[in-house]
């Protein structure tokens, strides 16, 4: 009686199993598929057997007590019934999933002939990606100028933009120009003809002027200024003499010197010899005396001072007549017609009287050279008006030169009371002396060093000597004097005097 729960318990769990293990084995494989189903059946029959047994050990219980047998033979009657439908069931079951198990395995079949076309498919298409993923970068790499001819292309068509917008703002200012100029041009236009009257007015006038300065020049070349008859002096050149002192500083101390009237003979050993004329070299080495030669005796070139300002005359510039009496001063002499004429001055820088050619207003020749504008300016390098403008360098430089000018005077008129007072023994009396004036070309200053603590000043000395019957001589020097020290401390260091002679 105990055992009796156990086969319809049994029974009652193969049908849900069996419904189980038929809807798992759609989800199994090939090979798990089949061993799962014998499985079962082995259960089924093991549980059929169990009935059997049960039916047998009931049947002498029956015997014991036969009511109570009774009541068990029917129960298990119907668990065997059940066993038997179940057993029925699961034999259905088993067919049907062999069945299946069947038509799964043609499915898997076609399904593995899917999959590897699948995979050749899927394969074909990666190599088709990596293909045109390789195309698509090589298409980037090549579209790359691209992208930037394409930026620098917007880029540009932005700055067209911006330039055609300006050029329309500049067009609509350029309409409001081109009216006002319409306008403009017809004013100029009744301007135009009314110049083109006054134009002509002016060319019959200019012509009547051509016509009248024709006869002017006419009249002024039969306007006598007089006599003419003198030229440059020839014995020197367009250049400052040198001294015997200014010799010494650049050849050093003699060795040898020896003087014979006027005439002074000065030697360097072998290597230099000079002569001189009242303290004037006249040659150096047998060549006459300038200051190229002195340069190439001395191995270097002697020291030039340089001017505070731009000069009045530039080189090569055409120099007017006007300008010569504006920097030298009225000329001492002057002849000729108004149209050519000769003016002449003394000039004390070169010691000697130059002259000066004049023709229409134009100084055509000065010194017997052609005219240079500069060397005229520096005649007058003493002076504001050699400048082009007197600036305070300028000033400063004519002050100075003025203060050493009267030191000048002061140092040559103790000079001539010397000398008066030693040819007094000879009858000769000094009766007056006068020193070029500052304003004029006789008078020469300028630094002698590039400290500009000495100063050179050279200067024209007229002087009159009367002798002891009374007849008077008129003479006439050239004096150099060197000052050392500046203001009111400068101190005379060299002094000569240049006598011109035969």
């Amino acid at each position: 009686m105990d055992q009796d729960p156990k086969p319809q318990g049994t029974d009652e769990q193969a049908q849900p199993q069996g419904a189980v293990q038929g809807a798992s084995l759609q989800t199994t494989d090939q090979q798990a598929g089949p061993k799962f189903r014998w499985w079962r059946l082995l259960v089924i029959l093991l549980v059929g057997s169990g009935l059997a047994v049960a039916t047998y050990m009931i049947a002498p219980s029956i015997a014991w007590s036969e009511s109570a047998s009774k009541e068990v033979l029917v129960d298990s009657q119907r668990q065997l019934q059940h066993a038997v439908s179940g057993q029925v069931r699961l034999a259905k079951d088993l067919a049907r999933l062999r069945k299946e198990h069947a038509t799964a395995l043609e499915n898997v079949e076609k399904w593995e002939v899917a999959d590897k076309a699948g995979q050749a498919k899927l394969t074909a298409a990666n190599e088709s990606i990596a293909q045109m993923s390789e195309q698509l970068k090589e298409a980037q790499q090549a579209g790359e100028p691209l992208r930037e001819k394409v930026a620098a292309a917007e880029l540009a068509l932005s700055e067209a933009k911006t330039e055609a917008e300006e050029a329309k703002g500049r067009s609509k200012e350029l309409v409001a120009q081109l009216a006002s100029a319409a306008d403009s041009a017809k004013q100029l236009s009744g301007r135009h003809q009314v110049l083109l009257a006054d134009n002509a007015k002016l060319k019959s006038g200019m012509q009547a002027g051509q016509t009248d300065a024709a006869k002017l020049r006419d009249m002024l070349s039969m306007l006598d200024l007089g006599p003419s008859d003198w030229s440059s002096d020839p014995s020197g050149r367009a250049e400052m003499p040198i001294t015997r002192w200014e010799l010494a500083r650049c050849l050093g101390q003699p060795t040898l010197s020896f003087a014979k009237g006027r005439v002074l003979t000065i030697r360097w050993g072998k290597a230099h010899t000079a002569r001189t004329v009242d303290d004037v070299v006249t040659d150096i080495n047998g060549k006459p005396a300038c200051r190229e030669t002195l340069s190439s005796a001395a191995g270097a070139r002697p020291w030039s001072p340089s001017q505070p300002g731009q000069w009045r005359l530039s080189k090569g510039e055409p120099v007017h007549y006007v300008d010569l009496v504006a920097m030298f001063g009225k000329p001492e002499k002057i002849g000729g017609s108004a149209a050519r004429f000769q003016a002449c001055w003394t000039v004390g820088a070169w010691a000697r009287v130059v002259s000066a050619t004049v023709v229409n207003g134009v100084v055509t020749e000065f010194g017997g050279r052609e005219t240079d504008g500069v060397v005229c300016s520096e005649l007058a390098r003493h002076r504001s008006e050699a400048y082009e403008s007197a600036t305070p360098a300028v000033k400063v430089s004519t002050a100075s030169a003025r203060d050493c000018y009267r030191h000048a005077c002061r140092a040559i008129a103790q000079q001539l009371r010397d000398e008066a007072n030693l040819l007094a023994r000879n009858g000769l009396r000094l009766e007056k002396h006068s020193v070029a004036p500052f304003e004029s070309v006789g008078v020469w200053i300028a630094p002698s060093d590039a400290s500009g603590d000495a100063m050179t000043v050279r200067a024209a000395v007229d002087c009159t000597w009367v002798k002891q019957d009374g007849t008077a001589t008129e003479q006439r020097r050239y004096v150099v004097v060197i000052f050392a020290g500046s203001g009111g401390k400068r101190e005379v260091s060299e002094f000569a005097v240049l006598t011109p002679g035969e």
